[in-house]
């Protein structure tokens, strides 16, 4: 079988798992090798799966305390508001902007905290100001908006028996699952060799 998409790459992976009953959780078995393969793959420029650092701009609002981030904003690693002369933010934990900021007014923004997707400012912007986030992106994770990469279509089978070894707790010990380790560390070796 050819996997070269997401959707080929569940259906083999269900072909293998024949009535197991895990179809809820093979999109979890592919996102958690995917995780193994940042690890695994580390060093490896052409198929990395981390995201590389990315620049953008919002608007905060004035007297609005937040700006909500896109779900690709990762890993913040900067935040600068965009002025005549570019401020870098100060970064603090959710509980130190609310201590130390509690009862401040309205000014130019100096530090901000993370809360879930929103970037919290303090001081609350006294007028709107454009904020420079730098944050790590996401990889080229598969997903139905995402069903392919490079990896998946050169390397299926890392993917493939990547995923079933993360079935093997939830399946039990029945001998597929030292094949399916085997052929991962084996595709991962072919892999890195160069093969």
């Amino acid at each position: 079988m050819s996997i070269n998409t997401y959707n080929e790459l569940k259906s083999a992976i269900l072909d293998q798992l024949k009535g197991a009953g895990l179809e809820e959780h093979i999109e979890a078995f592919i996102s958690a090798t995917e995780d193994r393969l940042v690890k695994d793959l580390k060093g490896n420029a052409r198929f990395s799966l981390k995201g590389k650092d990315k620049t953008d701009t919002l608007i905060a609002t004035a007297k609005v305390g937040s700006v909500l981030l896109s779900r690709d904003m990762l890993n913040v690693r900067s935040v600068r508001v965009q002025s005549d002369k570019s401020t870098r933010l100060k970064a603090l934990s959710p509980w130190e902007l609310v201590d130390r900021y509690e009862d401040s007014g309205p000014g130019t923004p100096s530090v901000y905290s993370l809360l879930g997707m929103a970037l919290k400012l303090r001081p609350v912007p006294d007028k709107n100001y454009r904020i420079e986030v730098t944050y790590k992106g996401p990889g080229l994770r598969l997903s139905d908006k995402t069903p392919s990469n490079s990896l998946l279509t050169e390397h299926p089978d890392l993917y493939l028996y990547g995923s079933l070894a993360h079935a093997i707790p939830l399946i039990g010990i029945d001998g597929r699952g030292e094949v399916w380790v085997a052929k991962y560390i084996e595709a991962l070796d072919k892999l890195n060799e160069g093969v």
